[in-house]
């Protein structure tokens, strides 16, 4: 288990997440990159609903932070936490590796 207060790397907003390309730019892709995924790009169900139940646990005065760990090259998770009262109430991965 990761501590994801020690990986945060900036806060965001949901409308942030929402957007395709702020995640995979989050993920580290270049510009480039991102315009060439979003072109071929599928609608994801699956996230959407991980989206939704993200969402549904917000509450006035929490926060949103996009977080990274790499343990090692080639390894490690990234996506979003949502940061209540200083603990992590939920998790929104967005990549595994």
């Amino acid at each position: 288990m990761i501590n994801i207060f020690e990986h945060l790397k900036k806060q965001v907003t949901l409308k942030h997440i929402k957007n395709a390309a702020n995640r995979l730019l989050d993920m580290g892709l270049s510009t480039e990159e991102v315009a060439s995924i979003i072109k071929i790009k599928r609608h994801s169900p699956r996230f959407d609903q991980s989206f939704d139940e993200f969402k549904a646990q917000i509450v006035e005065g929490n926060e949103i932070w996009h977080f990274e760990w790499r343990p090692e090259a080639f390894t490690g998770c990234g996506g979003y936490a949502l940061i209540r009262n200083g603990a992590v109430i939920a998790t929104l991965r967005t990549w595994v590796s």
